[in-house]
């Protein structure tokens, strides 16, 4: 899978004018035409967005005194926060990852 810059991809795609000639094309030449935009966009980097979510144990089962465990990492931390502060795991309570 590329991750491409569609930002790109739009700014390159001429605007569509009605009264242009141009415009008079096929299907298979738009189709042509938007693959090529594609095929030639620049990548972005990303990652992956990780989850997890704050819990009172350990993955062994231990339960803490005080404080929350990262589902992500099995890290204790004193208070809940956005983010895990060892991996900056997304801590929204998603279940797609951990």
């Amino acid at each position: 899978m590329r991750l491409i810059d569609a930002d790109w991809v739009l700014g390159h795609l001429k605007p569509y004018e009605p009264s242009d000639e141009e415009w008079g094309v096929t299907g298979g030449t738009a189709l042509r035409l938007i693959h090529n935009a594609v095929d030639n966009a620049p990548t972005v980097d990303a990652v992956p967005v990780v989850h997890g979510r704050w819990v009172t144990h350990y993955l062994s089962g231990t339960t803490v005194a005080e404080g929350y465990v990262s589902t992500c990492c099995d890290m204790w931390n004193n208070r809940k926060s956005d983010y895990c502060p060892p991996l900056r795991a997304k801590m929204d309570g998603g279940n797609e990852n951990v």
